[in-house]
């Protein structure tokens, strides 16, 4: 009995070849090229997904830096936007003076320009959102449901669908009994 050589190959994809042994020829090279394009596909298909993952990654790392960078530029015009918005608020700021109206126009300026590259305001929302909203201030009251947001303070934006600053609100909580009884 002869032990029938093998072919090692230093390449870890390699599919072992036998050795044809009382086969015709054609069926023996049939075989090893069939072995050779299952193995060659099998290889173009991990390179594809190898490919694949990679533009993922890539991408994403690109949108984490990019969110990373735009971060403290966002904060800064987000301050921007609270001050023009407690400008509007001022006396001085009356809707049919010069000063409000130009007020205005730059806060709504500013607003078209940010939703251009994909800033969006957070909407107001009827019951607190712990994902959008952050409760800061909370007030008895016994004719709403606890959690309703009675208004926002301070506005808040989402980026690409992410949010960047979340809104600070005012909330509702259940009325307290005053009678002294429990």
């Amino acid at each position: 009995m002869t032990e029938q050589p093998t072919t090692h190959s230093s390449d870890p994809d390699a599919v072992p070849q036998p050795e044809p042994q009382g086969q015709s020829g054609d069926d023996a090279e049939l075989r090893i090229d069939r072995a050779e394009r299952d193995r060659l596909t099998a290889q173009l298909q991990r390179a594809q997904a190898d490919f694949q993952n990679l533009k993922r990654r890539t991408a994403s790392d690109i949108d984490v830096a990019v969110k990373r960078t735009l971060s403290p530029l966002l904060e800064q015009v987000f301050l921007a936007l609270d001050n023009l918005e407690l400008a509007l608020a001022s006396p001085d700021a009356r809707p049919d003076s010069g000063f409000g109206q130009g007020i205005r126009l730059t806060r709504d300026k500013l607003l078209r320009g940010l939703e251009s590259v994909g800033v969006q305001r957070i909407a107001a929302t009827t019951l607190l959102d712990p994902k959008l909203q952050e409760a800061v201030a909370t007030e008895a009251r016994a004719d709403v449901e606890p959690g309703t947001v009675l208004g926002v303070l301070r506005e808040g934006y989402t980026y690409q669908g992410q949010v960047v600053r979340a809104a600070q609100v005012r909330v509702a909580t259940g009325a307290t009994k005053t009678d002294g009884s429990r």
